[in-house]
């Protein structure tokens, strides 16, 4: 049985959800950025949960309401769309349009990827670094994988017609994370793409830093509901004592191989910043 509703009833090839609340100027920016994005056959819905009024004769659809969270805003946006495929935007992220129209390619050809994972550059306390795994990572095989792997919701493109299979997006502080753990656990197919998608800094007011501690209950909660079983082993744990002591060690004792290995993570670090650079080449992980 085919738990997917065909491509043929959507009448647009991108529906951007773009969420926002009470971050003006912030907004004007990244819709100004969005019209360039937008080909001739997408449309561009606003979920508005604040209050300041938002007219453009560009925008395709509005709602205006509050919400108890971004989750809860996107699928207010999916029940208006038309689009083959949703794509989240929110005030904070940059999309590059060479990579997502690459990445839209992607999904026309792959049909039976339901979420489309991309990496991209997310910046946070001041640092830059890349959310990328590997060749052979497998990413999205395995629910257990997914918080030592890590999610950024910012690389999530939809296919529509899966939303009956895979569901809509869940409502708590971490969903992104929940998202992916349900489309897995739903039968939903998750590929990783080696693309530069998307730059995302993280402002002191984005949900997962301005509410911590909630995001970490959140977090827990998801891992009761799937009983996914967390590494709490203090030998492993990247912050435990003994690896703290073991990294001490290394920089102060043997500091040719401590500033070898970061050398080489700085480089990964650097090259990895162009969406140009050699290890994103559109393949999966």
């Amino acid at each position: 049985m085919d738990n997917q509703t065909s491509d043929r009833f959507f009448s647009k090839r991108v529906s951007f959800i773009y969420i926002t609340k009470n971050r003006k100027k912030l907004f004007a920016e990244k819709l100004l950025e969005l019209k360039s994005i937008k080909e001739q056959n997408d449309e561009i819905i606003v979920v508005n949960g604040g209050e300041t009024e938002i007219n453009d004769s560009d925008i395709d659809g509005y709602i205006k309401e509050s919400d108890i969270s971004p989750g809860h805003a996107f699928n207010k946006g999916v029940m208006i769309s038309k689009g083959r495929y949703l794509r989240a935007i929110t005030d904070d992220d940059i999309l590059r349009k060479k990579q997502f129209n690459e990445a839209i390619n992607i999904m026309d050809i792959n049909k039976d990827i339901d979420l489309l994972v991309c990496g991209g550059i997310v910046k946070q306390d001041g640092k830059e670094y890349p959310h990328y795994f590997p060749p052979k990572t497998n990413y999205g095989k395995n629910i257990s994988d997914i918080n030592k792997f890590g999610v950024c919701g910012a690389g999530f493109i939809i296919r529509h017609s899966s939303i009956p299979l895979i569901g809509l997006h869940p409502t708590g502080i971490v969903s992104d994370v929940e998202y992916v753990i349900q489309t897995i656990y739903n039968g939903g197919i998750i590929k990783f793409c080696r693309i530069n998608l998307f730059y995302h800094p993280k402002h002191s007011d984005s949900l997962t830093v301005k509410f911590k501690d909630e995001a970490i209950k959140d977090l827990k909660r998801i891992n009761s509901k799937y009983n996914i079983s967390v590494n709490n082993n203090i030998i492993t744990s990247y912050n435990s004592i003994p690896r703290r002591l073991i990294r001490y060690i290394a920089e102060n004792f043997f500091p040719n191989f401590y500033n070898k290995r970061i050398e080489k993570e700085n480089t990964f670090n650097k090259n990895s910043l162009s969406p140009d650079s050699e290890i994103w080449d559109s393949k999966f992980s």
